[in-house]
């Protein structure tokens, strides 16, 4: 130890090198006034470098403490609108003598805002002042009639006086009557009621401005009780003008009344016709006349008081085809028509049928479409026509049907869809499969003259296999049939058979009509065509083919 009071020191270390703490540099370690031993560079040694403590995360007085002066660490609340934080040193102090509380300007986490120019009653810019960049607070002047007042946020971005509409000691009323003062406060005088607004003049009176009636209404200074007012007494002239400028005009002569003239003019009102005579409005001659070129139609169109005058209405007349005689009336289009005609009160149109004559009295005859006077709807018909005095007949009918006795009420009558009724030979489907002694029924119809029937059979009677072939009904004896073995060429094995009512198998020869034997030894198909015989008459009768498989042994 070092006991300097005692002249003394038993440190035995005097005199070494050292290094002080903080910001005390290098130096020897020497006694201090405790008889302890210290750097000679930290604070009371003979080489003292300390200094007073700065803000700036140094131990400026190397007291082995860092800014303490400052409470630099310690929890802290930011001013105004700045949140929690720590105390730190104020970045933005060039003498570094001062702290701030971390979210305040200077510390590293500033929530400040550059300014307070938001009027909103926090203090943004966290200053101490609220609202101070907006003046608020300062003492302000109302407008109009309000008093002295402060200034105070309006929005966000605005302000007012305290004691302006809207104001928290607003001194103005919430209407703002007409008596050139500004009662209301927001700066202007009587605006509700457009004083000084220029005004056009009524009638005779010429324009002026707008003032006030009373306090609750305005009138044109020029119009009657008005500051200008230079109109006449009374308004007794016809002139069309308003003279005593009450908004009427030539009303002392009744101008303006209603009236009614005659015919379809309808109502009006009356109107100078002279400075001393008036005239209804919607008759001949005013200012918006009704009047109409009359026609034919029951009423007066011209108001002269007569109705369809120059029309004959009720004189005699003859209408076209079979309407015969009437009266000439209006036709509900301005003209006539005769009263027994198309149209006509006393019409005797009928439809147009097919019969020659003109029924609908449209000046033709028959004229229409033949699908209306003669409908398709009869049976099984896709066309007809209308031949006059003939009536309607059938043109066309649907497939498979025939119009067999040319009547047209019962349409096309005849079917013709029998099975065996292919349209040729090489079409004809097969029909039967006889063996020997079998019978084959085969049914059908020949509608016209060039209708045929086809049919295909076989027989398969043995070794030697024939047909006999013969009509089983032959209405009117009108049909015929021929007959081609194995093969469509025309009678291959008959010779020129082509008109049979019967065919065996036991002669071949010239008697057509009588027996043929047209087969030999093996099995053979047969083809057999049925048709009208030359000249006869259509019908829509079915006829009967019996066709039996039989030996060529008799």
């Amino acid at each position: 130890m070092c006991f300097p009071a005692r002249g003394c020191c038993t440190i035995g270390r005097e005199g070494r090198a050292c290094e002080g703490r903080g910001e005390c540099g290098a130096g020897e370690i020497e006694c201090d006034e405790n008889g302890g031993a210290r750097c000679s560079t930290e604070p009371g040694g003979s080489a003292d470098e300390s200094v007073a403590e700065l803000c700036n995360g140094l131990d400026d007085d190397c007291d082995g403490e860092i800014d303490e002066d400052f409470l630099v660490g310690d929890p802290c609340d930011g001013t105004g609108a700045c949140g929690a934080g720590t105390i730190q040193c104020n970045s933005m102090d060039a003498t570094m003598m001062t702290a701030v509380c971390s979210t305040e300007p200077g510390g590293s986490q500033n929530q400040a805002l550059p300014n307070d120019a938001l009027c909103n009653g926090i203090d943004d810019d966290c200053d101490g002042q609220t609202d101070e960049d907006r003046g608020v607070g300062m003492v302000c002047d109302g407008a109009g009639l309000c008093g002295e007042g402060f200034l105070e946020c309006a929005s966000l971005n605005t302000t007012r006086c305290s004691t302006d509409p809207g104001g928290s000691a607003n001194m103005g009323g919430n209407q703002d009557p007409c008596d050139q003062q500004d009662n209301d406060c927001d700066g202007n005088t009587d605006e509700g009621f457009n004083t000084g607004v220029a005004c056009p003049g009524i009638g005779a009176c010429g324009a002026g401005l707008v003032e006030c009636a009373t306090t609750t209404s305005t009138r044109c200074s020029t119009h009657p009780g008005g500051s200008q007012f230079t109109g006449a007494a009374n308004d007794m002239s016809c002139n069309g003008v308003d003279d005593d400028c009450d908004t009427r005009v030539d009303e002392d002569l009744g101008v303006g009344q209603p009236c009614d003239p005659p015919g379809v003019c309808g109502p009006g009102v009356f109107e100078c016709a002279s400075m001393s005579g008036t005239r209804c409005s919607t008759g001949p001659g005013g200012s918006n006349s009704g009047v109409q070129t009359e026609v034919c139609n029951g009423v007066n169109d011209d108001c002269d008081g007569a109705t369809d005058e120059g029309f004959n209405v009720g004189g005699a007349c003859t209408a076209p085809g079979q309407c015969g005689p009437g009266v000439f009336e209006c036709n509900g289009s301005g003209g006539t028509r005769c009263s027994s005609g198309p149209g006509g009160s006393n019409s005797q149109v009928q439809p147009e049928v097919c019969n020659g004559l003109d029924d609908d009295c449209a000046n033709g005859i028959d004229n229409g479409a033949a699908s209306v006077l003669c409908p398709t709807s009869v049976s099984n018909t896709s066309s007809t026509v209308c031949n006059g005095v003939a009536g309607c007949a059938i043109m066309n009918c649907n497939p498979n049907f025939f119009d067999a006795d040319g009547v047209y009420s019962n349409g096309c009558e005849c079917n013709d869809t029998e099975a065996g009724s292919d349209a040729s030979c090489t079409a004809s489907t097969f029909d039967a499969d006889l063996a020997l002694n079998q019978v084959a029924m085969l049914t059908g119809v020949i509608s016209t003259g060039s209708d045929d029937d086809w049919y295909r059979v076989r027989a398969t009677g043995g070794v030697t296999s024939g047909v006999d072939i013969t009509f089983g009904s032959n209405p009117g004896s009108a049909l015929r049939f021929e007959v081609d073995q194995d093969g469509c060429t025309v009678n291959p094995s008959c010779g020129s058979g082509t008109n049979l009512t019967q065919l065996t198998r036991n002669n071949c020869g010239a008697n057509l009509t009588g027996t043929v034997s047209c087969n030999n030894t093996g099995s053979h198909e047969y083809y057999i065509r049925v048709h009208r015989a030359s000249g006869s008459s259509a019908t829509c009768v079915p006829y009967t083919i019996v066709v039996r498989a039989a030996s060529t042994n008799p």
